[in-house]
């Protein structure tokens, strides 16, 4: 399109009379999401323009220079070749997890990304640019061998690394070279995932838990309730709010970690795994859990009413003052709005909550 090359003009005209081109070239990939949404143009389409200009400009400042890559910093694909000494891909316990990377150079770098900055060509170099004092350029020496005659090491390809690493500033290049790169120097390391300490708290809650069958009696002092019927274990929001506080999650992230698992009830319509129940004047909300899954723990002990009124804990009755305040029959969906099936489910004439709540 005319607008692109007229845009990549603009670029080497600026950064042609800065006394930095990288200080001009760096702000355009700043805002290059925000040049794309206001143009209407992909990002992909407005990165390669950058980087077709970026390469321009490199060009031009070395084609004259017998001492290309060394007067003005170590080469992008050099650095990652010859300094990176380790990657660590953390991954968690957690069903649904985004590892994280944690870079390791030889002179004590540090870069942590997520799984795709690495892929970013300009997003990745400013991490490591950051993190580093030495002066790092993006110009490419694979780039820089093949315009000035090939590799100092004999090799028929002109990328500065194996056969299987042809750095190249294109995406799909980009991406193998990267890719082998971590396949070649990474480790695994797996921590305990904040959902899945969450959830095992919560595992530990019910395994020493009495659980009734009266749900009069669980609503009203805020008790784990069994449904035979059902084959489901309701868990009080008591019980979850304070697992996910203790480990900084959130229940949106272990309503997704329960799902990942398919802990949660099938019964409940769209993405709900909560229900508020009335029961007299009192109300209590649920997480619905399946009981028939391996890694839903049965209670202690299983009582069918309960029998004195000392029972309920502090903190229980601490959240009921919480679930008193939401609507009787609302369903957990974080976000989404309830739909006219789930708005009206399980209420009878009175408005009233049904003792099953969810869907046949």
């Amino acid at each position: 399109m005319q607008e692109l090359a007229a845009a990549g003009n603009a670029i080497s005209q600026k950064a042609a009379d800065a006394d930095d081109p990288t200080d001009v070239t760096d702000a355009v990939w700043d805002v290059s999401g925000e040049i794309a949404q206001i143009a209407g143009i992909g990002k992909d389409r407005i990165a390669e323009t950058i980087t077709d200009t970026i390469k321009t400009i490199e060009d031009e400042s070395g084609k004259d220079s017998d001492t290309w890559g060394q007067e003005s910093g170590v080469a992008y694909d050099r650095f990652l070749e010859d300094h990176l000494t380790e990657v660590v891909i953390q991954r968690s316990t957690d069903a649904a997890d985004d590892p994280v990377f944690r870079w390791r150079f030889d002179q004590g770098e540090r870069v942590e990304t997520t799984h795709g900055t690495r892929l970013d060509y300009h997003g990745f170099f400013k991490k490591i640019s950051s993190a580093t004092d030495r002066r790092l350029v993006t110009r490419l020496e694979s780039e820089d061998d093949h315009k000035h005659g090939g590799t100092d090491r004999g090799q028929d390809t002109d990328s500065i690394g194996p056969d299987d690493r042809p750095w190249g500033r294109n995406k799909d290049a980009w991406t193998q070279c990267i890719s082998g790169l971590v396949a070649e120097r990474s480790r695994t390391k797996t921590v305990l995932g904040p959902r899945t300490e969450a959830w095992e708290n919560i595992q530990a809650r019910i395994g020493a838990a009495t659980a009734y069958r009266s749900l009069e009696d669980a609503v009203a002092q805020g008790l784990i309730y069994v449904d035979a019927d059902k084959e489901e274990l309701w868990i009080p929001t008591s019980v979850v709010a304070t697992a996910v506080e203790n480990v900084e999650t959130s229940r949106r992230a272990l309503q997704s970690e329960l799902a990942e698992r398919d802990l949660d009830s099938d019964r409940l319509s769209g993405n709900g795994i909560s229900e508020a129940i009335r029961r007299g004047g009192n109300v209590g909300r649920f997480w619905r859990l399946d009981a028939t899954a391996n890694d839903v723990p049965s209670p202690e002990a299983v009582e069918e009413t309960v029998t004195s009124g000392t029972e309920r804990s502090a903190e229980l009755t601490r959240d009921t003052a919480r679930s008193e305040s939401e609507s009787p029959t609302e369903t957990e969906t974080f976000g989404r709005p309830p739909t006219e099936a789930e708005a009206t489910a399980d209420t009878d004439d009175d408005g009233a909550s049904a003792t099953g709540g969810g869907k046949a």
